[in-house]
């Protein structure tokens, strides 16, 4: 996976990975492993998804590196 289709997959199916087709969430992983830009695009859309559940503005930083470690951490 690329920077491209992470994109377009994030804004399709959100920042939930379990949601995401198993194959596509482990693409995505590794993609966040080596890329700090998906680490970045991740990270807005975690936010914009808490924002739109009516969480208010924060910093996502600590929450992204918890969800990024449990989820290497169930593969």
């Amino acid at each position: 996976m690329d920077l491209p289709q992470f994109r377009r997959r994030l804004a399709a199916l959100g920042a939930d990975l379990a949601a995401w087709p198993a194959d596509e969430a482990d693409a995505a992983m590794a993609l966040m492993s080596a890329s700090t830009a998906a680490q970045d695009l991740f990270a807005t859309r975690v936010g914009e998804d808490l924002r739109s559940a009516g969480a208010p503005e924060q910093d996502t930083t600590p929450l992204v590196e918890k969800i990024l470690a449990a989820t290497r951490a169930r593969s």
